[in-house]
Order: C-alpha cells, then sequence, then structure tokens
C-alpha cells in the first residue's frame, strides 16, 4: 500500500502541474527521486505513463478540435495556404519532431550507466532554460493560427 499513495500523489501532482507554465516532467521526476525516494530510471518511465494520463484528458477537452482537425486530413496539402492547412502542416511536423527527439532522449536514458545524476542535472537544465524561454516568449505570446509559419518548429 506504501507505493499507491505514492501513485495518488504523483496523479494529482500531475494533474496540476500539467496546467501550470512550468514543466510538469521536470518537476515531477524532481519530486520522485528527492523526495519519494524513486530511482531516476522508474522516475523517467513513470512520469511518461502519467503524461498519458494527461493526454487522454487533453483529448477528451479538445475533443471537437481534435474530430474538425481529422476531418481537414482528408483534403490537407502540404503547400496550401489556408488556415486549417497550415495548422495542421504546423501540428504534424512539431509533433512527428518532438517524438522523434523525445524518443531518442528517452532511449539515451534508460541506456545509459550514468542516468542517476547526468539525467538530474539534465533536468535542472532543462527547467532554467524552460524558463527563460517562457520569459522571452511572452512578447509574442499575442499572436493567431494564420502568424504560423514551419520554419519556426
Amino acid at each position: 500500500m506504501e507505493e499507491g499513495w505514492k501513485l495518488i500523489v504523483l496523479g494529482i501532482l500531475q494533474g496540476v502541474l500539467e496546467w501550470l507554465p512550468v514543466s510538469s516532467q521536470g518537476h515531477l521526476v524532481l519530486v520522485m527521486t528527492y523526495l519519494l525516494g524513486i530511482d531516476s530510471a522508474d522516475a523517467l518511465g513513470l512520469s511518461v505513463y502519467l503524461h498519458s494520463g494527461t493526454l487522454f484528458a487533453a483529448a477528451i477537452y479538445f475533443r471537437r478540435d481534435l474530430l474538425a482537425l481529422f476531418r481537414t486530413l482528408r483534403s490537407y496539402r502540404l503547400r496550401r495556404s489556408e488556415q486549417e492547412s497550415r495548422l495542421t502542416s504546423f501540428l504534424l511536423f512539431t509533433t512527428v519532431l518532438t517524438g522523434i527527439i523525445g524518443y531518442l532522449i528517452y532511449r539515451l536514458a534508460e541506456a545509459t550507466s550514468l542516468l542517476g545524476e547526468f539525467f538530474m542535472a539534465g533536468t535542472g537544465i532543462a527547467l532554467v532554460s524552460t524558463g527563460l524561454i517562457q520569459k522571452l516568449a511572452k512578447e509574442s505570446a499575442k499572436r493567431s493560427v494564420d502568424d504560423l509559419k514551419l520554419k519556426e518548429c
């Protein structure tokens, strides 16, 4: 039962952190490793598992938008200038690119023998980098879908 309460706390923490402008994964890994004593390799896997719950919650919340997006896939063309095609291009490109990079980082973290300290240092660097990017991005926050360009990915 001791493990059960940890999972409940982590699920609640993930649910709260995901909607805040902070890195929920970075904070979850730090909490799991330093406060709950979970091994860093297990913390990484558990963090990915917790994010799948967020994926399902977001899919349910944005279901109408997702259905509309899937309906436009039949008429999708890469170079079309319509708003739906530009948004679809942006989402497809960033999803595939993020998936590839995330998978490679996950496999690297699993395979390395220096996982513990290296992973925690990387998490800290990522948290600081995310904060700086968010700080610098405030001025461009007033953009719309019409302003998306594929080269900005």
